[in-house]
């Protein structure tokens, strides 16, 4: 399996429209009680005016749901 379609796989990758990744990434939050993202917005290939569309959709569309989420709510398994 190649490298992408395995971090695709697993829900490492989140693209998508801004609804596709808020849905991820909230699932990801309460399931395993993220408080903190690290998120690499550009990679190889990637036009710089296409990192910084996906940087502002993400600043307005996902950021404000994201932060009022409480991380410490983790579901049981």
């Amino acid at each position: 399996m190649a490298p992408w379609d395995l971090m695709f796989d697993r829900d490492h990758l989140f693209i998508g429209s801004p609804d596709t990744v808020l849905e991820k990434m909230t699932r990801m939050t309460r399931s395993h009680g993220i408080g903190n993202w690290l998120l690499q917005m550009g990679v190889p290939g990637i036009a710089h005016e296409d990192v910084d569309r996906s940087l502002k959709l993400f600043a307005a569309e996902c950021m404000p749901a994201l932060r009022s989420l409480d991380s410490t709510a983790v579901a049981a398994n």
